[in-house]
């Protein structure tokens, strides 16, 4: 009887170190922005970003005049748009795109994770400005931990 109490025990002990929930191993990453340099003048109208096998979980900040925009193309691509509802709210450094989204990865799909970014600009001149699109590809993009909460 002893002993089966302690099989049982040690069955349980390890059915339940075992048990692994997504949410207690994935891994949270705050995205990053490589150096973008920008012309004198123009100033970062719109950014997409595609996720590959992972998706935001967090929003830590707001852009004062911005839209914000998620949708899923397929169940492994999330998409995320902001747009700036007027000129006036455009950036005029990529740095403050730094650490807006926390991303979270499941262990398992990591091997196939990545994001990839586009940035839309318009410049200020006399003719009028001009746009650019500038990709960002995911082996420039920078991704480090998110701190904890």
């Amino acid at each position: 009887m002893r002993l089966s109490r302690l099989i049982l025990l040690a069955v349980l002990v390890a059915g339940v170190s075992s048990c692994d929930t997504p949410q207690n191993h994935e891994q949270r990453l705050q995205v990053i922005f490589p150096a973008v340099k920008l012309d004198h003048g123009e100033y970062i109208q719109k950014f997409d970003i595609a996720i590959y096998y992972g998706m935001v979980t967090s929003v830590n900040r707001s852009i004062q005049d911005w839209d914000y925009s998620v949708t899923w193309d397929n169940p492994d691509q999330q998409n995320v748009g902001l747009l700036a509802r007027h000129f006036s709210s455009g950036l005029a450094d990529v740095r403050k795109l730094d650490g807006l989204f926390t991303i979270a990865v499941d262990p398992t799909n990591s091997p196939y994770f990545k994001i990839e970014t586009v940035l839309n600009t318009q410049k200020t001149d006399p003719t009028g400005g001009g746009t650019r699109e500038i990709n960002i590809p995911a082996e420039q993009m920078i991704l480090k931990p998110a701190p904890r909460r």
